[in-house]
């Protein structure tokens, strides 16, 4: 092989530091390497998966939030309805009220009207009745004495005929 140009003893020193080399190298270098690689791929899958977790988390709170949202609409809802009934039953109420102290009012004005119509009715009455008084002193005054006029009168009176409304 010399006239190859090869060296065998070069050969074979060269055959064993290639593999010195091959077990030092698998040894301290390619397995801390291949490691650290193992280490890389489990972190991703790890990231991945609590990305995944998170993704899913994030999901059920949109979920929730619209839950909640469709909730607090419905809810809202019912207190708009319940303040709509509220306020038409406070309008009935205030309309009745109002109904009943206009009725109220008119019965006390009719009430006092009759008041008044009485009171001058009875005015009228006794104006008339003094004005009869006066009127048959005056025109029976020399036809029939005192004690005969006191007596028409009385008859006057007793009857009660004067008109009435």
């Amino acid at each position: 092989m010399e006239a190859l140009g090869i060296d065998i003893k070069l050969l074979i020193a060269q055959i064993v530091n290639f593999t010195l080399f091959f077990f030092l190298f698998k040894r301290f270098m390619a397995k801390p390497f291949f490691s650290y690689l193992d280490k890389l791929q489990k972190n991703n899958q790890e990231k991945e998966k609590i990305l995944g977790d998170v993704k899913k988390i994030e999901e059920q709170a949109k979920k929730n939030k619209s839950d909640s949202l469709k909730l607090a609409r419905e809810e809202a809802n019912k207190i708009v309805s319940e303040a709509k009934k509220n306020a038409i039953y406070q309008h009935e109420e205030i309309i009745k009220k109002a109904h009943q102290e206009a009725e109220d009012i008119r019965l006390k004005a009719s009430k006092q009207l009759n008041d008044e119509k009485n009171i001058l009715y009875s005015e009228v009455k006794e104006k008339l009745i003094d004005t009869s008084t006066l009127i048959v002193k005056q025109a029976l005054r020399g036809y029939l004495d005192e004690s005969q006029q006191k007596e028409l009168m009385a008859k006057i009176l007793e009857s009660d005929k004067v008109y009435e409304n």
